[in-house]
Formats: C-alpha cells, structure tokens, sequence
C-alpha cells in the first residue's frame, strides 16, 4: 500500500508540478525510462485529473506512459490527448 501512495504522491507533488516535473522526468530517465504499473497508473491518474487543456511541458510524460503502455492501453491514451486538446 505504501508504494501505491508513493507513486500518486510522486505523480502529484513532482511530475504535476512545473518547476519539478522536468527534474522527476530525469530520475525516472536515468532509472531506465520504464515505469511500473502502478507509477504508470498513478502518472495517468494525474493527468486525466486535471483541470484544463494539459500544458506542453506535460508532452514528456504523455509519451513516456505511450511507450511503457501495455498494447491495450495505447487507444485510451491517445483518446485523451484528443479530449485534451478539443477542450
């Protein structure tokens, strides 16, 4: 349960942030650019929560749950950049 926490926390307090997000894109690129399960979710939970159009320098992240997406996930995650950008 501690790691689930951690990852929202990680995607809310550093990856949604603007001043950090580009800091927390580093440590997850030099941990091997692959996130886990939960990270995954947890990053795409933030995103889609959101208010407003996603600004571009969230574009990293987007592509970053795209490339580590299972193939079943990669419809959804292209459907909510088109939602994103249609707002």
């Amino acid at each position: 349960m501690d790691r689930v926490l951690g990852t929202h926390r990680f995607a809310r307090e550093y990856v949604m942030n603007e001043e950090l997000s580009d800091a927390a894109l580093g440590v997850v690129e030099r941990a091997g650019g692959r996130l886990s399960v939960a990270l995954r979710s947890a990053i795409g939970q933030a995103l889609h929560a959101a208010d407003g159009p996603r600004p571009t320098w969230l574009a990293p992240w987007r592509v970053l749950l795209v490339e580590n997406a299972p193939e079943r996930a990669v419809e959804w995650l292209v459907r909510t950049r088109e939602v994103a950008v249609a707002r």
